[in-house]
């Protein structure tokens, strides 16, 4: 479904044949009444012998048959195309007020579909102030059309297939046909299922060729979402088979692994199934309860080739395929619960499950994750994490798991994340500790912002478990530095400290407390904690970018709240500086970080932490978003507010990487504390102006609002 084909849609003719349809299902009606009615009655009382006795009356009943299935067919040709027409109408109302949307942020969406800048050139626009769109805005944009032509394309792939299948009998007619798009849907489910079921079944998966492992992805891609195909095909291989499937799939073994163009295919398969399988979860049917418990039982059952001694568990098959999708919460519970269990006894009573252990015994006699990676580890903990990371609900559950399992053993979240003895060993490779803990990471992101990590929803209020978490990670990680090098996931922990700026600067705010979004992390108890945290976190170059947008926004906001309620303070000047000074200290934590990152141990660039910046605004929105006073003016000046923000960020704190601006530490610092000061002018001299303030107060408190942050980057620094 193409973007002008569904824009410029006109559905007239469909609704002239829809109501030709009618008319034939209300003809054949009365025709199939009648040759009930009529012709088979009498035919039934009539005195037939001989041939007629028996050929006549057969012939003749068959044929008032044939009657009745005419209406049934014609009927659910009618239906289908009035409920494709429907939906297709409401798809193109969705894709109309999308491209209206955009157009309100100055973004033109092409007859392709794609998102361009519409913003005019400075001497074009003149004096007048015109946002322009981030990238991240226009990925939105484009993300939230493909949506809609994604959908508007699956209802036609689906009324296309129903109507070709009611159409294909060349004598007679079929008998009762699909209504609706939805049981059409649930009809083809089943059938794709039953199909690829009976074909699995045969086995040889591994000898498929890549036409027919094609044909299996293009199914799962279309049917991922569908349980009916979902549950089907799970519950007809059966938690072994399921398991099983992948394993040969995946592994033909004897040093056969796939590379090149069936390589990537699996890759494709592999994500697919994934969904698949996460799609089925969510059933509560006998079946697919039974399949649940029989996949989490196989978890320590091995699974592999006649002739090979070494096999992969089938927790390391499962948590394969759990990358992508929407896991069953419950069943993630359970899985947990489970693997974390088994690798706890093995480590206790065998040795290690780390690459040297439990796990790397399958290191190089099978290959379950695509892209093919000869050094990687079938570690199950990190399929399972990522599984995590897009259900918060699980997440949090798995993570606010304060007694392990029940005895004197460490805590879900220690278990993880810490130097103890009986905590979980990792592998030492620096390339798999960064793919392994990126999914810890994201597992941490959607149990403390309560969205998928990588959603680009706007998460609820913090409720009192996730605040708690993150209070948990900061004060954990923050008293003790070095895991923050030794758990490489910078980027995650810089977005929850972004989710959570609001806590952050009331943490550094002293005993004044500053309102948060929902439950208070309270990560002021333990200053140092907080403040190495900070320190260690920023020197990753995106979580400098989300920390400093989001803390620029947040502050901006404070500033607004301030100039709202004015009527409540004796002196405005010094609720200002108040405002103001948590942000710039954390501005000047930031600068250091960013120093030592750059300057003393050289693992960063300056481009590096520019490109941070840009690639983060995102946190800009969201702060905005739920902000607790809100900027008192309409829509269109938020979002003119939003982009001034962004442009501070930018202004006030990307700097010129090239060799004639090359600067030692010193300067760079000075700089920094510059631009902080420059920024909270900015957004104080705005906030005041947006609230009626003269201009000279407004420049007043601008001042006071700059030197509170010099005074506070230079603590920060500290």
């Amino acid at each position: 479904m193409e973007f002008e084909t569904l824009q410029s849609a006109n559905f007239a003719s469909l609704a002239e044949n829809i109501r030709d349809w009618a008319s034939v299902v209300k003809s054949l009606t009365r025709l199939a009444k009648d040759a009930r009615d009529d012709m088979k009655a009498k035919a039934d009382k009539a005195s037939w012998s001989g041939v007629n006795a028996t050929v006549s009356r057969e012939f003749i009943g068959k044929t008032a048959v044939e009657f009745s299935d005419a209406v049934l067919q014609a009927t659910s040709i009618h239906d289908l195309l009035n409920d494709t027409r429907d939906q297709l109408i409401e798809q193109r109302k969705q894709l109309i007020a999308a491209v209206d949307e955009a157009v309100k942020n100055n973004i033109y969406i092409t007859a392709q579909g794609k998102a361009i800048v519409t913003v005019p050139s400075g001497a074009a626009a003149g004096d007048a102030k015109i946002p322009q769109p981030k990238e991240e805005e226009l990925g939105v944009a484009e993300r939230n059309i493909a949506r809609i032509l994604a959908q508007a394309d699956e209802v036609d792939r689906i009324a296309d297939r129903a109507l070709r299948s009611l159409a294909k009998g060349k004598y007679g007619f079929s008998d009762q046909g699909p209504t609706s798009l939805k049981e059409a849907d649930r009809r083809q489910g089943q059938e794709d299922a039953a199909k690829w079921s009976k074909k699995i079944a045969q086995g040889d998966v591994d000898k498929w060729s890549d036409k027919e492992l094609a044909a299996f992805n293009e199914t799962l891609e279309n049917q991922h979402d569908n349980p009916a195909f979902t549950e089907t095909l799970a519950t007809t291989l059966g938690p072994d088979g399921t398991l099983q499937f992948w394993r040969d799939l995946s592994d033909p073994g004897q040093g056969r692994t796939p590379e090149g163009d069936r390589a990537k295919l699996l890759g494709q398969v592999q994500d697919n199934l994934s969904m698949s399988l996460a799609n089925a979860t969510h059933s509560r049917t006998p079946e697919m309860e039974a399949w649940k418990k029989g996949v989490i039982a196989d978890g320590g059952k091995q699974f592999g080739h006649e002739g090979v001694l070494l096999k992969p568990f089938g927790f390391q098959i499962m948590s394969s395929l759990m990358g992508k999708g929407d896991f069953d919460t419950k069943f993630l519970d359970s899985y947990g619960n489970k693997l974390v269990n088994f690798e706890r006894d093995y480590t206790e009573h065998s040795g290690r499950a780390d690459e040297g252990g439990l796990w790397g015994q399958t290191l190089r006699n099978s290959q379950l994750n695509y892209p093919p990676n000869p050094d990687g580890v079938n570690d199950p903990m990190a399929g399972f994490m990522e599984a995590l990371g897009h259900n918060p609900e699980a997440s949090l559950e798995f993570f606010d798991d304060s007694t392990g399992t029940g005895d004197d053993r460490l805590s879900n979240f220690d278990y993880l994340i810490s130097d103890d003895d009986s905590a979980r060993k990792w592998p030492t490779d620096e390339g798999q500790k960064k793919d392994l803990y990126g999914s810890v990471g994201h597992a941490l992101e959607s149990a403390t912002r309560g969205v998928p990590y990588d959603s680009d929803a706007l998460p609820g209020k913090h409720s009192a478990a996730s605040a708690l978490l993150v209070q948990e990670i900061v004060n954990k990680m923050g008293s003790d530095p070095k895991l923050i090098d030794e758990y490489p996931m910078s980027t995650s922990l810089g977005n929850i400290t972004a989710e959570y700026m609001r806590d952050v600067q009331d943490g550094l705010n002293g005993e004044r407390v500053l309102p948060t979004f929902g439950s208070n992390a309270m990560l002021g108890e333990d200053p140092a904690a907080l403040h190495n945290f900070l320190a260690g976190v920023g020197r990753d170059p995106d979580a400098y970018g989300a920390i400093l947008n989001s803390q620029q926004a947040v502050t901006t906001e404070l500033i607004n709240e301030t100039f709202v309620n004015r009527e409540k303070y004796d002196e405005l000047s010094a609720e200002v500086a108040d405002m103001v000074a948590p942000g710039g200290e954390i501005s000047g934590i930031m600068a250091e970080s960013r120093a030592q990152a750059v300057y003393d141990e050289k693992i960063k660039s300056d481009t590096d932490f520019n490109e941070g910046i840009n690639r983060a605004d995102k946190w800009v929105g969201f702060a905005i978003d739920k902000g607790i006073g809100k900027i008192p003016v309409g829509g269109d000046i938020v979002s003119s507010v939003t982009g001034e923000i962004r442009e501070a960020v930018v202004a006030h704190y990307t700097r010129d990487s090239s060799e004639d601006a090359a600067m030692d530490k010193g300067e760079f610092l000075a700089q920094q504390r510059k631009g902080s000061a420059g920024a909270a002018y900015d957004a104080t001299h705005e906030a005041a102006r947006l609230a009626g303030i003269s201009s000279p107060n407004a420049d007043s408190l601008a001042n006071t609002a700059s030197n509170a942050v010099h005074d506070s980057y230079g603590q920060g620094r500290q």
